[in-house]
């Protein structure tokens, strides 16, 4: 299965070459190249230029999914009996229907490949009305309520949660998951922005199963985090959330 819409363009050959990587078999979906076209707008460029830059490593496991949406639903091809349509795809006033889609399809253990350029490029139409910018579905605020179900969904049973960061973005997450959460899981705020020491005694003084995530949106900011906590990061009980 594939989308398009009304105003967007793409290279003909990029359907057929996402189709033929799918029949090579190992694979759920397939997600190719976006471009901005139309109304030029840096924070939209900026976020498509994150999203391919999201490699096969990247996306395997699906946790770059808790940072934004990683490929536009125009851009995947995708098996239909990967689409979990009883649920996972669907059309209601609550969730965003291309990360709803992510998040089930990572959830029941999809497995993605990649596309370059190379194999044509999906040209993605901006305007100042699109839904991308004014949908209520899509504000920072909803989708981060709707990882927020989904972060608990993956937890599981007796992980306390810290969320690191700064600011309104900080506040935002711990918030959120304490109304997820409820009453039996723990979730507490570390306000940091980077310093080893201070991070290193926020680590230690914890013991027992802890999940920690990362509130930092920009790549920049995520190198930081990584290269300052190198000793003591697990990408099993890390993940970067933004």
């Amino acid at each position: 299965m594939g989308f398009m819409e009304s105003d967007d363009e793409r290279d003909s050959r990029q359907w057929a070459e996402m189709v033929r990587r799918m029949e090579m078999g190992g694979v759920d979906a397939v997600v190719g190249e976006t471009t901005c076209v139309g109304w030029k707008r840096e924070g939209m460029e900026r976020y498509v230029k994150w999203q391919n830059s999201t490699g096969e490593r990247d996306l395997a496991g699906g946790k770059c999914r808790y940072i934004e949406i990683p490929a536009l639903m125009q851009s995947t091809v995708v098996r239909r009996d990967s689409m979990c349509l009883e649920e996972g795809f669907r059309d209601d006033k609550k969730w965003c229907i291309d990360l709803y889609f992510w998040m089930r399809f990572w959830e029941t253990g999809g497995v993605v490949a990649r596309l370059g350029a190379e194999k044509g490029v999906f040209y993605w139409r901006q305007h100042p009305g699109q839904q991308t910018r004014n949908h209520g579905r899509l504000s920072i605020e909803n989708l981060r309520r709707c990882k927020c179900e989904f972060v608990k969904r993956a937890l599981g049973e007796g992980a306390a949660v810290e969320v690191w960061g700064v600011g309104i973005t900080l506040e935002g997450w711990v918030e959120d998951l304490n109304e997820e959460m409820g009453a039996a899981v723990e979730v507490r705020g570390v306000d940091w922005k980077g310093g080893r020491a201070k991070g290193e005694r926020a680590w230690r003084e914890e013991s027992g199963k802890v999940m920690r995530l990362f509130c930092f949106g920009m790549d920049a900011a995520r190198i930081k985090v990584r290269d300052e906590l190198k000793e003591l990061w697990d990408d099993e009980t890390c993940w970067f959330v933004a």
